[in-house]
């Protein structure tokens, strides 16, 4: 495991917390900012960081834009424990 990921995960409640939302599931930036009631500018600052850490990507679904983990953003979680 890449301890330099773990650490960025760990060193931040929203990253770590929205990877957790992002693992079982799919979601808008707006739908994530409203079920963790964070504002939105910081989802999408966090997002954006978990995008270039290559642990969330963005997805479309019919015709809603959103986000899901991927293979190594889940790797991540089950490393710390989900």
């Amino acid at each position: 495991m890449d301890y330099e990921i773990l650490g960025f995960i760990k060193a931040n409640k929203h990253r770590h917390r929205i990877l957790e939302m992002l693992f079982s599931g799919f979601a808008s930036q707006k739908e994530i900012a409203h079920k963790l009631r964070v504002p939105e500018p910081i989802v999408g600052k966090t997002l954006k960081e978990l995008l270039k850490k290559e642990l969330v990507e963005n997805s479309r679904i019919g015709e809603k834009d959103g986000y899901k983990a991927t293979e190594k953003g889940k790797s991540v979680l089950r490393s710390i424990g989900k």
